[in-house]
């Protein structure tokens, strides 16, 4: 066994079909910049400046190949099995492509199959550049090496599994398979809501109508998957929101310019930001459990150098397709 195929096997090895979580990537990655996670817009640009070879669309792993299927994990989703303050706590690093326990498995892009660990496949796309790993099947007995045709069947879901995890990667870095030029067809429906914000000072919660000192602003947000998920254990479930921005006005002016606080649009983020994105009160998905997402808008603002009065903090949440919502919240700050 080869050592990637080796660290593959020991990460799934603390995997379940309720809470599957990877406690590090089986491909290194790239660390993503502290105050300016990888936008569209310019990994996007290099993606076309590589060429069509590297940015050309896919169809999807499951029959039919050119019909959206529902998918009920995002990339970049929270993986917290153990909860917030628990370990292991990491983004997901594909989608989850609902489907009932052996359905077949198709290879997205044609190319050179790797046998990575027991329910692990990827496949070295022949476009180069790219490859596209298939978790959570049993493989149709094909041979570590052996080529592969675009819609050739690789295996079927695994038994308690009910999704098939796309994930594609280049240059060792997770990138988002629902972003425009990848997999197609995918629609995105409505927005997503902005549910809730929090002034918080160390573990307490302060009154929206008095804050004072030092405060964090965290925001619940939530999107709804594009497709109904059929499995009742997991009809209903939210995903994360691809991007979240805010803003502060006083009246009409604005003390804090819009200002990205989560870009999940294009490439996954390394694990050790997961508590720079997500503030404590999130969980993950699990059966007949929904989670719940809790993002960091604003941390360690000093409010004692305002001037005393209500504020207004606007935060607008998009889907990967830009839908989006705009929810504005009364804020005061006490003297």
């Amino acid at each position: 066994m080869s050592p990637r195929a080796g660290l593959v096997a020991l990460l799934l090895a603390a995997c379940g079909p309720e809470d599957a979580w990877v406690a590090d990537d089986a491909l290194s990655l790239a660390a993503a910049p502290e105050e300016d996670p990888v936008l569209e817009a310019g990994l996007e640009q290099s993606l076309d400046a590589a060429g069509p070879s590297v940015a050309a669309p896919y169809q999807w792993p499951l029959q039919p190949f050119d019909r959206q299927h529902p998918v009920r994990g995002f990339l970049n989703d929270p993986r917290c099995p153990g909860g917030y303050d628990g370990t292991p706590t990491s983004f997901h690093f594909g989608i989850d492509v609902a489907g009932a326990d052996g359905t077949p498995v198709f290879a997205v892009e044609a190319g050179t199959l790797v046998v990575e660990a027991k329910e692990v496949l990827s496949v070295i796309s022949d476009r180069g550049g790219r490859t596209f790993s298939y978790w959570h099947i049993l493989p149709a007995g094909l041979k570590s090496r052996s080529h592969v045709e675009r819609g050739q069947r690789l295996g079927t879901i695994a038994p308690g599994w009910g999704h098939v995890h796309l994930a594609e990667v280049r240059g060792g870095q997770y990138l988002n398979p629902l972003r425009k030029g990848a997999i197609t067809p995918f629609f995105d429906y409505g927005a997503p809501k902005v549910r809730a914000l929090e002034a918080r000072a160390g573990t307490g919660t302060l009154p929206l109508i008095a804050v004072r000192g030092t405060i964090d602003l965290v925001v619940d947000a939530q999107d709804a998957t594009p497709v109904r998920v059929e499995d009742p254990r997991w009809a209903g479930k939210p995903v994360t929101p691809a991007l979240i921005r805010y803003r502060v006005l006083r009246g009409a002016t604005e003390l804090v310019p819009l200002t990205t606080a989560v870009d999940f649009r294009t490439a996954k983020l390394p694990r050790e930001r997961f508590k720079l994105v997500f503030a404590p009160g999130t969980d993950q998905n699990h059966a007949d459990d929904p989670g719940r997402y809790w993002f960091w808008l604003r941390r360690g603002w000093d409010t004692s150098s305002l001037a005393p009065g209500e504020l207004t903090v606007e935060v607008t949440a998009s889907d990967i397709r830009g839908n989006t919502s705009t929810r504005a919240f009364s804020l005061t700050v006490a003297r």
